[in-house]
């Protein structure tokens, strides 16, 4: 029988197995793009919702963006309300 726990809800043994799992997958990560620092590693529940983080969290007003009439919904509707 598998047993699983969540990371940071818990000190039992299956809850710090899980965290020291998704630690060691950011390290991965840093490793494969050449980063060093794997709490600057985040995971989302998708694309759409990382490309929504990514444009609302780092454009600011006054900010120019150069894209297209094939830019893919996830990115054009964002960018349509930041304008």
């Amino acid at each position: 029988m598998h047993k699983g726990g969540n990371a940071d809800r818990g000190g039992h043994g299956a809850a710090m197995q899980m965290a020291r799992l998704i630690y060691q997958t950011r390290e991965d990560l840093c490793v494969l793009f050449g980063t060093n620092n794997p709490t600057r590693v985040v995971f989302t529940q998708n694309a759409t919702h990382a490309l929504n983080q990514a444009l609302f969290g780092l454009l600011q007003s006054g900010d120019h963006v150069i894209t297209s009439l094939l830019e893919h919904n996830a990115v054009a509707r964002p960018l349509w309300d930041l304008k």
